[in-house]
């Protein structure tokens, strides 16, 4: 089942809904919609480490000059709230000033009638410290992940959503360098579970792969049997050897054998009936 969301095409809402029909009354009914978040993990495994990519581009018109950005970010996993950090080595060998600016996008795949449909939308940004003409310099961009944000989805076939951190040089008049790196967004139990710093489906091996949580169990261990069954009765072992039968005892008869009191059927009398 895929998380709650909701874009801009698209929800994917919970509602539990409780009716009352009465006999001569109007039915009346209660809604309340749950934000319900799925155990799904990525579909493929991802390490959590750090990533690195650069990208060169020529800009200016009279006077052309060279720029490069390299880009490395601490992590390409994280929770709601965390804060990625994002290193730019920038080398500046145009006349242009620029600026770095690191963004949190939201990329939104809507799939319908064969036709498929992306949105992009931007979750949050930071600026960095703006680098002069014909320099090199390393900024520190960090960029903090809003506490409240849609969580991926992967496993609905119509709606897809994900994560990437943008970054790029911000240059007047001119199209913009910039680097993308997939980002997932975990819950934090998958995180602090994540075996060898691995996310993926193996991650939740563990746990249930149901979406919905383990019945409830004792949280009392079951007694052991010392000298009771399950059911409070004593057990074999401490039974008495020789049960008192039921009944009147032997004493309240007298001595005599059985034979005595018994009269074969030669005996009795023989009677004639007309």
């Amino acid at each position: 089942m895929p998380s709650s969301f909701k874009g801009t095409h698209g929800m994917i809402a919970y509602i539990l809904t409780a009716k009352m029909s009465r006999s001569w009354w109007i039915p009346c009914q209660a809604k309340q919609e749950l934000k319900f978040v799925s155990n799904s993990t990525p579909t493929t495994s991802t390490v959590i480490r750090p990533k690195s990519l650069s990208v060169e581009k020529e800009i200016g018109i009279f006077t052309k000059g060279k720029v490069r950005l390299a880009v490395t970010i601490d992590r390409n996993v994280c929770t709601p709230g965390e804060t990625v950090v994002a290193v730019a080595k920038v080398t500046n060998s145009s006349s242009r000033t620029m600026r770095p600016r690191v963004c949190l996008i939201q990329r939104e795949i809507y799939r319908a009638m064969g036709k498929t449909r992306i949105m992009k939308d931007g979750v949050c940004n930071t600026v960095g410290e703006p680098i002069t003409p014909q320099t090199e310099e390393t900024v520190c961009c960090p960029l903090k992940t809003p506490h409240e944000m849609a969580w991926p989805i992967h496993n609905c076939g119509i709606l897809s959503v994900d994560y990437f951190l943008k970054v790029y040089l911000d240059i007047r008049f001119h199209l913009n360098p910039q680097v993308a790196f997939p980002l997932v967004i975990v819950p934090a139990h998958v995180m602090n579970s994540a075996p060898g710093g691995v996310v993926g489906p193996d991650t939740a091996q563990a746990q249930s792969k149901s979406d919905f949580p383990p019945p409830l169990a004792s949280a009392e261990p079951h007694p052991e049997h010392s000298g009771c069954s399950a059911y409070g009765d004593p057990t074999l072992d401490q039974l008495p050897q020789q049960m008192t039968p039921y009944g009147p005892s032997s004493t309240d008869f007298p001595s005599s054998s059985a034979s005595e009191h018994w009269q074969s059927p030669a005996a009795l009398p023989f009677y004639t009936i007309f």
